[in-house]
């Protein structure tokens, strides 16, 4: 049997095993913990990396609608004045130009406006009463009442350009939010990353250099 003065300072064959053993749990714990954080950070920033991409991919989507409705409404404009010119030279054109018109005022590119995210609401108010305006002047032009028609139709125009210029101005402010986002995403991906790479060598590279050195160290007989 081997007794406790076979070793140094008296320990014994058992409790250099247990040591041992409890090194090793030690390492493989810390190991597996490093490695878990590691692994959640990553997971993180692939995450955030997903929410930021599609928030930029929903903005540039409602600009490209934006465009669509700005050149629809652009169009309302001319076709007022066209049933103007219907209503005193062709009015049996009057009632085709009526129905292209309200195909125009209720196309989908404009009722979307409703049901997009970060529309401002001057936008939304500014169709509403542009529908209820137009209300007014269809009934002149279906009554044929070229004088009302005339009279209303400068300041109706003057509506669809007010409807126009804040539908323009929302698309600057949507196309301004998505350059801030994006700007602040890169940003903020690149302090997490940066982060993860800090503490990756931190908890990783730095010790395994560390042991590396060591073992050097072993080998030479420099125990010091």
């Amino acid at each position: 049997m081997l007794s406790s003065s076979s070793y140094p300072n008296g320990e014994s064959l058992c409790s250099r095993t247990l040591a041992t053993h409890l090194d090793r749990y030690s390492m493989v714990k810390i190991k597996h913990s490093v490695s878990t954080r590691i692994a959640n950070y990553l997971i993180v920033i692939i995450i955030f990396v997903g929410v930021i991409a599609s928030l930029s991919f929903t903005l540039m989507a409602g600009n490209r609608s934006y465009a669509e409705a700005i050149n629809v409404s652009g169009s309302l404009r001319m076709q007022s004045y066209r049933l103007l010119y219907d209503m005193e030279h062709q009015p049996e054109l009057v009632e085709k130009g009526l129905q292209q018109y309200r195909e125009t005022l209720y196309s989908q590119s404009l009722q979307n406006i409703h049901h997009q995210f970060f529309v401002s609401e001057d936008v939304k108010s500014s169709y509403d009463n542009l529908i209820m305006r137009w209300e007014k002047m269809e009934s002149f032009a279906q009554q044929k009442n070229f004088v009302e028609y005339q009279r209303d139709i400068a300041d109706y125009v003057a509506q669809v350009d007010q409807f126009v210029s804040a539908l323009q101005y929302s698309a600057e402010q949507r196309w301004i939010l998505a350059v801030w986002v994006i700007a602040l995403s890169l940003l903020l991906i690149f302090v997490m990353v940066s982060y993860v790479n800090w503490y990756t060598r931190k908890a990783v590279v730095r010790p395994l250099e560390q042991l590396t050195q060591a073992s050097i160290q072993v080998q030479m007989g420099q125990f010091k």
